[in-house]
C-alpha cells in the first residue's frame, strides 16, 4: 500500500455485502487504500478503534451506523467526518447494482478516475 494513498474505511452492519464490496472496488484503484468492518457483534470483521485511527475518511451505509460510531467512538475519530452513503441492505456481495450505486455516491466525495465510473 502506498503511503500517499487516501485511506478509506467502509462500515456496515455485518461486513459481508456492502462494506466488503466497497473495499473490493477500492483495492483496485490507485491512490486509495481500503478496509471494511461491521458494527454487529457477529460481523465478519468487527469495527475497532484501530480502524478509525487508520482511516482518513469513514463511510457508513446507513444513518443509524453514523450515529452509532459518533456516539460510541467520538474520541477515536479525531475530528474525521463519518459520511452516510445511504445504501440499503438489499444487495448481494459485488452485485452490479450495488457496485454502480457505491461508485456514484462515492464520486460526490472522492476524486475518482473516469475509467471506474
Amino acid at each position: 500500500m502506498d503511503n500517499e494513498s487516501t485511506k478509506l474505511l467502509f462500515v456496515c452492519t455485518f461486513n459481508q455485502m456492502r462494506s466488503c464490496t466497497a473495499e473490493k472496488i477500492f483495492e483496485q484503484i490507485d491512490g486509495f487504500s481500503a478496509k471494511s468492518a461491521g458494527l454487529a457483534p457477529n460481523a465478519k470483521v468487527k469495527l475497532t478503534h484501530a480502524h478509525l485511527d487508520w482511516a482518513d475518511m469513514i463511510f457508513v451505509m446507513e444513518e443509524n451506523q453514523r450515529i452509532h460510531i459518533q456516539n460510541q467512538a467520538e474520541n477515536a475519530l479525531n475530528g474525521k467526518p463519518v459520511i452516510n452513503l445511504d445504501v440499503s441492505a438489499e444487495y448481494g456481495f459485488m452485485e452490479n447494482d450495488l457496485v454502480c450505486e457505491l461508485k456514484k455516491k462515492l464520486s460526490t466525495h472522492l476524486n475518482l478516475p473516469e475509467n471506474i465510473l
